[in-house]
C-alpha cells in the first residue's frame, strides 16, 4: 500500500465503521422492537469488536452491519501494519544504504522545504521527525522521502538515520532550545569523523554569540554552523542589489530580524567599498526598526548617516531600496510607494514568497517592471543553506585571494590546475580551502585576537613579522599534513590532482622564498577573509 493509499484508507475505515454502527443500531431496533436506544447503540458499537448478540436470523440492516464491521476492522489492521512496515523500511533503508546524504531533523515548514529542494536537486535525503502523523511527515513520505520516526533528542534517531555517514545535517525543530538539545544528542551519538552540522537559531542575540563563538573555536571537533534564516535572506537581498552596485543611499522598508540584517549587510557592503552610506528607514514601522538597530546593531549609526521617516524622500533619488520582513500585502504596498516616491533611478527589491505569483499585478497597473521581486527564502531553504555556510564563504574567499595572487604574478590557468573559478575547481582542491577555513579558530587563538562585527573598511592587522612567519609555517604544515592524510605525495614535476601529486609537499625550509611568501600573504589576508562573513579582527597591542 502506498502512503497516499494509506491516507485514503483512514477516512474509508472511519466511514465503514460509522456505517456499520448506524446500520447496526437500525437493525437492532428492527429485530428487537422493545430494546432501548442506548442498549441498541451499545450493541451496534460492539459489532466493531466482531461480537454479535442479535437473533439468529437478523434483518438485512444488521446482517450488512456485521459484514461492514469486519471490513472496517480489517482495513484498520492493514493500515497499521503498512504504517509500521514503512517506518521499519525507512530505518533499514537509512542504516544500510544511506551514504553522503543530507539529514534533515524536523519536518516543520522550513525543514520540509529544505528536504524537498534537496531532493529536487538530486541530493539523497533522510528526514527525522517525532510525529508519524504530522503534516510534514505525511507530505515527505507521499513524495518518497525516507523518514525516521523518533525523538530528535535521542541518540537512536541519529544512529537510525546514519548520521555518521552523512555529508550535512540540518537541525530545524522550530525552537532554539530544542535545536541545541538535539545537537548535543547528535554529537554524543557520533564518534570519529562525521558530517557538518547546521543548526537553525532564530533569536538574533543568541545567533550572533553562537556564530562568532563557532568561528573562533580552536579546539578539536567537527564543523558546526549556526544558521539564522533572517541573516541568510538579508545576504541574498543585498547580493541581488549588488549586481548593479548598491547606491550610497540605502532605503529599508520593513520590520523584524530580516530588515535589521538587511540594513547591516547593506551598510557593511558600502563600508567594504570605502563608502559611508546614507541609511533611510522608511514606512509605518521605521521608528521600531531604528530602535531595534540601536539595540542589536549599534555600530550602524556610527558608520552611516541614519534617519527614520514614515515616508521615503521624494523626487529622482539614486537609491537602493529593500522591502523585507513584512507580509505580502505590505511588501506590495511598500514597493509601490518606493517606486513612486524615489523615481526611475532607484533600484527597488522586494522579498516575496513565490516571486512568479506577482506577474498578474502588472495588468492592473502595478509597476512590476520596476521592482525586483526576490524569493530569498526559496534560495536559502535548499542546497544554498549548506553551500553558503560561513565555512564555505571563507574557503571561497581564500581561493579568490589565491587567484588574485597568481594573476598578479602572471601565472596562467593552463599551467596551474588550481587557477579555476570556484565552481570549476576540482572537489579535492575545494576541500583543501575548506580545511583552511576550519583552521581559522586555531589561527585566531595564536594571534591572540578577538572577533567583532565589521564596522568599517577592512583594516590591516598589525602583526609582527615573527608572528606572520610562525603562522605561515603552521599553515603550511597543516596543509601538507592534510594532503598526506588523503594520499597525496611529493613530486618533482607539475601538480596533478588526478594522481594526487604536488611539488610543494615538502618541509617549510625546502620551499623557495616565493612559495613561503604565498603562505605569509594568506596570514596577512585573514582580516579580508573575515570581512567577507561580517567580522573584523582586533589584535591587542
Amino acid at each position: 500500500m502506498t502512503y497516499s493509499g494509506r491516507r485514503i484508507a483512514l477516512p474509508m475505515t472511519l466511514l465503514l465503521g460509522a456505517l456499520a454502527v448506524g446500520l447496526g443500531y437500525w437493525g437492532y431496533q428492527e429485530a428487537q422492537p422493545g430494546i432501548g436506544a442506548l442498549d441498541a447503540l451499545y450493541r451496534a458499537i460492539v459489532l466493531l469488536a466482531l461480537e454479535y448478540s442479535g437473533p439468529e436470523a437478523p434483518p438485512w440492516q444488521l446482517q450488512l452491519a456485521r459484514y461492514l464491521a469486519v471490513v472496517a476492522v480489517a482495513s484498520a489492521i492493514i493500515a497499521v501494519v503498512a504504517s509500521v512496515a514503512r517506518e521499519r523500511a525507512d530505518r533499514l533503508r537509512a542504516r544500510l544504504i544511506a551514504r553522503r546524504h543530507h539529514v534533515v531533523v524536523g519536518l516543520g515548514e522550513r525543514g520540509l522545504a529544505v528536504a524537498r529542494n534537496l531532493r529536487a536537486d538530486g541530493k539523497p535525503v533522510v528526514a527525522v521527525d517525532r510525529d508519524s502523523a504530522g503534516p510534514g511527515t505525511v507530505s515527505a513520505r507521499a513524495e518518497g522521502l525516507a523518514v525516521v520516526i523518533d525523538d530528535p533528542r535521542s541518540a537512536r534517531a541519529y544512529r537510525d538515520s546514519a548520521t555518521r555517514r552523512a555529508k550535512h545535517v540540518l537541525i530545524c525543530l522550530g525552537n532554539d532550545s530544542a535545536n541545541l538539545e538535539s545537537l548535543e544528542e547528535a554529537l554524543a551519538a557520533i564518534s570519529g569523523p562525521g558530517p557538518g552540522f547546521h543548526v537553525a537559531i532564530d533569536d538574533q542575540l543568541l545567533w550572533r554569540e553562537l556564530h562568532c563563538s563557532a568561528l573562533s573555536w580552536s579546539g578539536p571537533g567537527r564543523m558546526i554552523e549556526f544558521v539564522s534564516l533572517a541573516d541568510r535572506v538579508a545576504s541574498i537581498m543585498v547580493e541581488q542589489a549588488d549586481r548593479h552596485r548598491t547606491a550610497d543611499r540605502i532605503v529599508i522598508w520593513g520590520a523584524g530580524p530580516k530588515a535589521e540584517r538587511t540594513a547591516a549587510h547593506a551598510v557593511r557592503r558600502a563600508l567594504l567599498e570605502d563608502r559611508r552610506p546614507e541609511l533611510i528607514l522608511a514606512g509605518p514601522r521605521a521608528a521600531d526598526l531604528d530602535a531595534a538597530l540601536r539595540r542589536g546593531e549599534p555600530w550602524i549609526h556610527g558608520c552611516a548617516d541614519t534617519t527614520a521617516t514614515t515616508q521615503p524622500p521624494s523626487g529622482k533619488v539614486h537609491a537602493t531600496a529593500f522591502v523585507v520582513g513584512v507580509d505580502h500585502a505590505e511588501v506590495l504596498a511598500g514597493a509601490s510607494i518606493l517606486v513612486r516616491e524615489l523615481g526611475p533611478t532607484a533600484t527597488v527589491l522586494a522579498e516575496v514568497s513565490h516571486a512568479t505569483a506577482v506577474g498578474a499585478l502588472g495588468r492592473s497597473g502595478f509597476p512590476v517592471e520596476r521592482v525586483r521581486f526576490v524569493d530569498a527564502e526559496a534560495q536559502v531553504l535548499g542546497r544554498g543553506l549548506f553551500e553558503d555556510s560561513t565555512r564555505e564563504l571563507l574557503a571561497r574567499a581564500r581561493h579568490s585571494h589565491y587567484l588574485d595572487q597568481e594573476q598578479r604574478r602572471g601565472d596562467a590557468s593552463g599551467q596551474n590546475p588550481s587557477l579555476l573559478p570556484w565552481e570549476e575547481l576540482p572537489e579535492p582542491l575545494r576541500e583543501s580551502n575548506r580545511l583552511f577555513a576550519d583552521s581559522m579558530g586555531a589561527c585566531l587563538a595564536r594571534l591572540g585576537g578577538r572577533l567583532e562585527p565589521l564596522a568599517g573598511p577592512v583594516q590591516e592587522a598589525q602583526l609582527s613579522d615573527e608572528l606572520v612567519e610562525e603562522l605561515a609555517r603552521v599553515e603550511h604544515d597543516r596543509w601538507a599534513g592534510d594532503l598526506r592524510s588523503r594520499g597525496w605525495h611529493s613530486t618533482s614535476g607539475a601538480k596533478d590532482p588526478e594522481r594526487k601529486l604536488h611539488p610543494l609537499l615538502v618541509d617549510w625550509n625546502d620551499l623557495d622564498d616565493a612559495e613561503q611568501e604565498k603562505d605569509r600573504e594568506s596570514i596577512r589576508a585573514i582580516p579580508e577573509f573575515l570581512a567577507r562573513v561580517g567580522y573584523e579582527l582586533r589584535v591587542d597591542a
